[in-house]
């Protein structure tokens, strides 16, 4: 016995210890993960292949994945099927060498692959759209086309790749992350300042000086372009940019106003006008920092949203309000971005007014037309002629339907075709009034409380009438239930129930006897009389068919009146 518990106990700790590891030869192993995943390594052909549907897990640090440092994990496939590669699922591996992905990818997970020391070679999904932080950080990747449909790309994805010297990125991408290039051949080889990528820009590189010019062409300033700088005083927009990223500019503690042109239409979380507390991404507002821009635009959106300062580019376009020519007054010009005043002049009154041109206006099937002539310094209108509204086309070829219901009326309308409005004679029909059905049961009745009908219309479906049922009452069942069986010879009664078969409750109870059929507290011979008459299926009246079971075995028979007839004579 000892043999056999030492035995399922081994058997126990070699399962719990290779778990995931549910299948190995001399040369695969696979593991499960999950119940869609397998992952097997093929020691012969050194691969490691990944096989099933849905997403691979995240892993807390590379050494939690099962495969971790597989030797034989040179060429890795992720087949068909899968459609996400978590955290550090085979980072720090330094024999991989290529990996192939198949196109159900879509996510590409934190420090994936980074650290891969050996990866030159990875194809990359058509279906992929985001390559999260350090995905490749530090691998030997020399070039990098990601396919079109990427739409980020995350913080250091491919930093210090230093053999990367060829990106190419698709129009499809939404977010890059500044720094997702750093230290690659490629960044190397860029000139000092801010660089672009397919738009994008990329972090700013050498030395800060006091101004920094984003280059004309970016659409997107991407997060972290310029950060934790203490020399810059002002950075320089052009109006190429449409939007700034959140993080663009954090830290950069000696900038204390920007100006943001109208191009830009969208500027993300603390973009700018923040540095960093105790925690570097816990933001802190940089004093009196100053938004300049147009009154009505992001820049003014994102300064109101951080409580920040907010100066506009004022500009003026004519007056805004200009006294009648006759009359002469007061003129004002304000900013036609933010509503500013910025000056008013006095107008002596003229002689006559400045008109244009004619404007004729057709009239329409409501309203009168025109010709009018309007002053082009104060807008005075004056009519030169009126034409009476044309009348609406009623369009009888395309009459608008609309079908009564039980309660409300329905129509035949027109429209008019050349304005589209109502018009013409409305026809209305009437209601169709509702059809009642027989009342059907809505509320089941009890055995103590009542339900309900309803009568329903037929059409419609709504409830007319209703009304209430009475209880149903119990209803005992043919038999009794004996709860305590009688014995004869120690006069000991028995004790049975009577349950209603619909809800179970005890409606009847009472004691008995064995032996004592015909119930008159008495066991004489005439209780045999009463048993045969109940074995005959002919019991009289307060006869107790519980009291035949004389023997107590639980059952009524021939023997029950043999024990009877004993007990008589005993």
């Amino acid at each position: 016995m000892k043999k056999l518990i030492s035995v399922v106990l081994a058997v126990l700790f070699f399962t719990t210890v290779l778990s995931p590891s549910v299948f190995a030869s001399d040369d695969t192993l696979t593991y499960y993960v999950g119940d869609d995943i397998s992952v097997t390594i093929d020691k012969s052909a050194n691969t490691l292949t990944v096989s099933g549907t849905g997403a691979l897990p995240d892993y807390s640090s590379a050494a939690s994945a099962p495969w971790y440092l597989s030797q034989y994990a040179v060429t890795i496939i992720i087949n068909d099927g899968i459609t996400a590669i978590g955290s550090r699922c085979f980072a720090n591996n330094k024999y991989t060498t290529s990996v192939i992905i198949a196109d159900s990818v879509e996510y590409i997970g934190v420090s994936a692959f980074s650290k891969n020391s050996s990866l030159k070679s990875v194809s990359f999904p058509s279906s992929l759209k985001t390559v999260d932080e350090y995905a490749f950080y530090s691998t030997k990747l020399t070039s990098v086309t990601l396919p079109d449909g990427v739409e980020y790309i995350g913080p250091s994805a491919f930093e210090s790749c230093s053999s990367l010297s060829t990106i190419s990125v698709p129009d499809s991408l939404k977010y890059l992350d500044a720094g997702a290039f750093l230290s690659t051949a490629y960044y190397k080889a860029l000139p000092s300042g801010i660089n672009l990528l397919e738009g994008f820009t990329l972090r700013c590189k050498g030395t800060v000086t006091e101004t920094v010019t984003v280059p004309d062409g970016a659409k997107v300033i991407s997060a972290n372009t310029l950060v934790d700088s203490s020399n810059v005083k002002k950075i320089v927009i052009p109006d190429s940019v449409e939007k700034v990223l959140s993080f663009a500019f954090y830290n950069d503690s000696s900038l204390k106003y920007i100006e943001i042109p109208d191009s830009v239409t969208e500027i993300g979380d603390f973009a700018f006008g923040y540095k960093s507390n105790s925690s570097y991404y816990t933001p802190e507002q940089i004093k009196d920092f100053t938004v300049y821009g147009h009154g009505g635009t992001a820049a003014e959106k994102y300064a109101d949203d951080g409580g920040f300062a907010f100066e506009c580019f004022c500009e003026e376009n004519g007056y805004t309000y200009y006294p009648d020519c006759l009359a002469g007054g007061e003129a004002t010009v304000c900013c036609i971005y933010c509503g500013k005043v910025l000056r008013t002049e006095n107008i002596e009154p003229k002689e006559a007014h400045s008109f244009g041109d004619a404007v004729t206006v057709a009239p329409g099937c409501e309203t009168e037309g025109e010709t009018y002539t309007e002053c082009e310094l104060c807008g005075y209108k004056e009519i030169l002629g009126t034409v009476p509204a044309s009348g609406h086309t009623v369009n009888y070829s395309a009459p608008l339907f609309v079908e009564p219901s039980c309660t409300e009326k329905g129509m035949i309308g027109y429209f008019c075709s050349v304005c589209g409005k109502s018009c013409g004679e409305v026809i209305y029909i009437a209601a169709k009034g509702h059809i009642p059905s027989e009342f059907k049961t809505s509320v089941e009745a009890t055995c103590t409380e009542g339900g309900t009908e309803v009568s329903v219309c037929k059409l419609c479906g709504e409830v007319l009438e209703e009304k209430p049922t009475s209880p149903l009452g119990h209803k005992p069942n043919e038999d009794f239930e004996v709860l305590i069986k009688s014995d004869i010879y120690a006069e000991k009664q028995g004790f049975r129930v009577r349950k209603c078969e619909r809800c179970g409750v005890v409606v009847e109870y009472g004691y008995f006897m064995a032996g004592d059929v015909n119930g008159n507290g008495k066991i004489t011979t005439a209780d045999l009389a009463a048993m045969k008459r109940v074995f005959a299926d002919n019991p009289a009246p307060g006869s107790i068919y519980e009291s035949c079971d004389v023997n107590g075995d639980g059952r009524v028979n021939s023997h029950d009146l043999v024990a009877l007839k004993r007990y008589l004579v005993s």
